[in-house]
């Protein structure tokens, strides 16, 4: 049987596409190896985000961390602007954070977050 015949080159070209990513992949490791002692020879840092909307308030009988979906009719009986508990949005922002190529080089030595009230948390 004979093959069609678009599909007469395309072993020549898989096979060069294939050397062609084992050559890139050789250069990649080699780069891999030079970073990582470029990043340990590189200072260590810290993030400190500010005015995070996480706060505890006891609903019912029990304590709990206040959030707009859960809790939005006990914030308004407070006055309270349900908008502003927002703590999937530190969330969020605490997992782009543990994402980003800083920490994964090791240079992030320690995430602060600092709450609209003034407290300071340490999230590992």
């Amino acid at each position: 049987m004979v093959r069609p015949y678009a599909v007469k080159g395309r072993k020549h070209k898989k096979m060069r596409m294939e050397l062609r990513d084992e050559a890139v992949a050789e250069e990649v490791a080699g780069r891999g190896e030079e970073e990582v002692v470029a990043a340990k020879d590189q200072k260590k840092g810290y993030l400190h985000p500010e005015k995070a909307s996480l706060e505890i308030g006891k609903v019912g009988k029990n304590f709990h961390l206040l959030n707009s979906d859960d809790h939005g009719s006990f914030l308004r009986k407070q006055n309270l602007n349900p908008a502003d508990y927002r703590p999937d949005i530190v969330h969020n922002a605490r997992l782009t954070i543990l994402d980003s190529p800083l920490s994964k080089n090791g240079r992030l030595q320690a995430l602060y977050v600092r709450t609209e009230k003034g407290v300071l948390m340490r999230l590992n």
